[in-house]
């Protein structure tokens, strides 16, 4: 199937309105030029139980931290010098006298300069593009530290040594996500914590990676996003933000490549605007005239449509989910159904020898974090904006009394409130307390079958 989209820029002709004018669904949203920079945190003072329950174990699924921006822009003259990166050193209790066990993070290191990692051939600067900085490290940190105050300090969950087997860490095989993920382990058990646990750190190769929007994997993923765009309803968007996007151009210089070959054009300019926010860097400037906060909002209020559009409101939407999420859910639902086999087992011996993790990390990309509430069906559009480190927790909770199994599900420590079904009015779950049937029932509908016979070209 080969698709031709003739893209216009004629907004007056559609709408006889001026080239500002925001899609309805996000033009009375009000959002900060900082909504990128910082994700909450779960908190371990709010943090309560469910009733009546015994947890059993917990996944949690994070973005990376705060970034240099991926893409290079001709014009841009900030000087990134936010990445100098820590280093980190595994200590185990038994290797030597005196030293303790736990994640050490040894000073800030310049080895992130332009001789080790060219950056000079982008920008002044020590980062390259895309590279995890100081903030966005400790970012991870701070995470990790808040889920010891909770799993480990509040739960008893995890012990306060770190033991084998008890948690299990997986990234993508982006650096800045690899060292997030590190980042949050040396927060979960900071050196001085004790043990002489191994941590496993697993990464995939990219043909099977589900953790982020991916047509090496999935062909078919690509191909529906095309479909997308070529909606007459992207192409209004299109039509009417386009001079936008041009206006914006002249300051920021992105190649024509970058122009013609990004999927949704916004989120391309919000990938340098917020970096720049969120380190308090100069907005840039191009002949005497400079990005304003006025444009930083526009930018995110066009992301947040291109979002919304793709994960909610376009025809396409479901296949885009099922395609781009539901595989990494099939595998999130496979690890959960293994620790429930595993608490109804009644034979001791084998509940020792087989004893899974009890807590699962996941570090990736919004693009990890979107499909998940987007399946999930959030009624909050502004989640469709996921911050650097945003983070997701899906807790496995065994009831006391009817001893029957239930989710709960919390994004950036706040409760996921879903939207109702527009005809029963009720939603699909209360994902403060879903029952397993129900929850892995609702999820069924957006797992592949078969992952590699939906994810071919239609030809």
């Amino acid at each position: 199937m080969v698709l031709k989209i003739y893209l216009t820029i004629t907004s007056a002709l559609i709408y006889g309105i001026n080239a500002t004018s925001f899609p309805p669904v996000v033009e009375n949203q009000n959002i900060s030029k900082f909504a990128y920079c910082q994700a909450g945190y779960p908190n371990a003072s709010s943090y309560k139980p469910m009733d009546d329950s015994t947890l059993l174990f917990v996944q949690t699924i994070s973005r990376h931290g705060d970034r240099a921006p991926s893409n290079y822009a001709l014009n841009d003259t900030t000087v990134w010098d936010i990445c100098p990166h820590k280093q980190y050193r595994y200590a185990y209790a038994n290797t030597k006298p005196g030293i303790q066990g736990g994640v050490k993070i040894e000073a800030y290191t310049d080895d992130s300069d332009q001789a080790a990692n060219m950056a000079g051939l982008y920008w002044q600067g020590n980062c390259y593009t895309g590279q995890l900085s100081r903030k966005g490290v400790s970012q991870l940190e701070t995470y990790g530290s808040e889920l010891r105050k909770i799993y480990v300090d509040k739960m008893k969950l995890l012990d306060k040594e770190l033991e084998d087997n008890t948690i299990k860490v997986r990234h993508t095989g982006v650096p800045r996500v690899q060292e997030s993920a590190e980042g949050l382990v040396a927060g979960l058990y900071p050196f001085g914590s004790g043990g002489n646990g191994t941590v496993h750190f697993t990464s995939f190769p990219p043909e099977k990676e589900t953790m982020y929007f991916n047509p090496l994997m999935c062909p078919r993923v690509a191909q529906v996003k095309a479909l997308m765009r070529a909606t007459p309803e992207y192409q209004t968007y299109f039509n009417n933000s386009y001079s936008d996007a041009l206006r914006l151009n002249k300051i920021v210089g992105y190649s024509p490549s970058v122009m013609a070959n990004s999927s949704f054009i916004f989120y391309s300019f919000a990938d340098i605007f917020s970096p720049i926010e969120c380190n308090g860097k100069p907005k840039l400037c191009n002949e005497g005239t400079c990005i304003t906060d006025d444009d930083v909002e526009l930018t995110l209020k066009y992301t947040m449509f291109e979002y919304l559009y793709s994960r909610k409101l376009s025809p396409y939407a479901n296949e885009y989910n099922r395609l781009a999420g539901g595989a990494f859910f099939s595998q999130l639902n496979a690890e959960l159904s293994k620790q429930i086999d595993y608490d109804m087992l009644e034979n001791c011996a084998e509940k020792t020898k087989n004893r899974p993790v009890r807590m699962s990390i996941y570090v990736g990309h919004d693009e990890t974090i979107l499909p998940m509430l987007a399946i999930f069906k959030t009624n909050n559009i502004e989640n469709y904006i996921v911050p650097y480190a945003g983070n997701i927790l899906i807790e496995l909770w065994r009831n006391n009394i009817d001893k029957k199994y239930y989710i709960r599900a919390l994004y950036n420590g706040q409760q996921i409130l879903t939207l109702p079904d527009p005809t029963t009015n009720t939603s699909w779950c209360d994902l403060n307390k879903c029952d397993w049937d129900t929850y892995q029932k609702y999820l069924a509908q957006y797992i592949p079958a078969n992952v590699y016979q939906e994810c071919k070209l239609v030809q």
